[in-house]
């Protein structure tokens, strides 16, 4: 008699603990400053140029760090460029983020 297999859920116990608690949405854009961060791959560059003209029609006074301001979030320095991240916002006075994975 061969043993039976052990059967083991995807729904397992959390290994890692929340690390932080999300902020509540900001209400409105205008007047903030925004992040784009990007991993360089499939057309992020033409995709915020795109979000940036429809944010900047909605909300007065609207504001853009570029993705090449922060480096690629995914790539050979992605630890140095993530790592980095909040003091850079501090740095650029962050309000949002908006992040560009491709697939």
């Amino acid at each position: 008699m061969t043993e039976p297999f052990a059967v083991v859920a995807p729904t397992g116990v959390k290994a890692a603990r929340d690390a932080w608690t999300p902020r509540p949405p900001l209400p409105d854009l205008t007047g903030k400053v925004v992040a784009e961060l990007w991993d360089y791959v499939y057309r992020g560059d033409s995709m915020f140029e795109v979000i940036r003209a429809e944010l900047t029609a909605r909300y007065e006074g609207i504001r853009f760090v570029g993705y090449a301001e922060f480096g690629n979030i995914h790539g050979a320095t992605e630890k140095e460029v993530i790592a980095g991240l909040s003091q850079r916002f501090v740095e650029y006075g962050v309000a949002a983020a908006i992040v560009g994975v491709g697939s």
